[in-house]
């Protein structure tokens, strides 16, 4: 388990960013990791007032790929490719590695892939209840196409199809408008109603494209 100890700076606005920083601190030598891609933005007048500083960026995504509800693209082509320029780069899983060398050309980096928490997420201790319902779980987020929302729907229709009442198709997050297969939307749940739901699930499901 990992606890870095420390939280985050609240900057009101982004023109603050720079005089809050440069009073937070004095060092001669520093790393700032931008979270969010278009940060890079805001982080532009950061670098160039410390030249000294290593700059350094955090992956935790492919953010140049999220879209919104009209299905636009979140970020420009020069915002995305100004962030992959950032030289020192942490990454959190191999398929955003993979996919930002080939598709942005980036070269070296670091991953470090997502912990969790052992005292939270663990298996089930005992015995199931006995019930004949099999309980299949998935997150469902339309929002972020690639996260398969469409995909994770035609599964339960045709599930449903084929076994009927012996499954409880369920799903996390946002509620599927029209989805008539999915028995139970348990919406948004805090860190332990996320670990508690998948210990009562038979089946997990990730339907995302990656």
């Amino acid at each position: 388990r990992f606890n870095p100890g420390i939280g985050p700076i609240v900057v009101p606005r982004p023109q603050q960013l720079v005089k809050t920083l440069g009073a937070v601190t004095r060092a001669e030598k520093g790393v700032l990791f931008a979270t969010h891609w278009w940060g890079e933005d805001l982080l532009a007048p950061v670098w160039e007032a410390n030249p000294q500083w290593e700059r350094a960026a955090y992956w935790q995504d492919r953010e140049d790929l999220f879209v919104n509800k009209r299905g636009e693209r979140t970020l420009t082509d020069e915002q995305a490719l100004k962030y992959a320029a950032v030289p020192n780069r942490v990454i959190n899983a191999t398929w955003v590695q993979e996919s930002g060398e080939r598709d942005l050309g980036v070269d070296e980096s670091t991953v470090i892939p997502v912990g969790y928490d052992p005292e939270i997420f663990y298996p089930p201790k005992g015995e199931r209840n006995g019930a004949n319902v099999i309980r299949i779980l998935a997150m469902y987020r339309p929002t972020t196409p690639r996260r398969g929302g469409k995909t994770l729907l035609y599964l339960y229709e045709q599930l449903r199809a084929r076994f009927g009442a012996a499954v409880s198709l369920e799903v996390l997050r946002e509620k599927p408008p029209h989805a008539s297969a999915v028995a139970n939307c348990h919406g948004w749940l805090s860190e332990h109603g996320v670990a508690a739901a998948k210990r009562e699930a038979d089946i997990d499901v990730e339907p995302s494209e990656f």
